[in-house]
């Protein structure tokens, strides 16, 4: 009698675990099928010629201060990078292009 009833705790215990298992496998196949979410852009967040880390260093480098060098695109990189154009005769737009 003993001996049935631990047979039937097993079948339901095994029972379970595969019914876990399949309810896992099921939850990753569906989060597997699902469109990636694009990041959000930042305005102004990358550089084609490379990092606002590098590119406030070199500004700072060649006199035109940007404040605080944390490698974000600020009002303080924009009025910087303004002040470089306008001293090079370019066109003051305050974009790194």
């Amino acid at each position: 009698m003993q001996r049935s009833i631990i047979m039937r705790f097993r079948t339901v215990e095994i029972g379970v675990a595969v019914a876990v298992c399949l309810s896992l496998h099921a939850n990753a196949e569906a989060a597997a099928r699902k469109k990636p979410v694009p990041p959000k852009k930042a305005v102004a967040s990358r550089l084609p010629c490379g990092d606002w880390l590098a590119f406030q260093v070199r500004l700072d480098r060649l006199g035109f201060s940007s404040g605080e060098i944390d490698g974000k695109a600020g009002a303080n990189v924009t009025r910087a990078l303004k002040a470089l154009q306008s001293a090079k005769n370019l066109p003051s737009t305050g974009q790194a292009d």
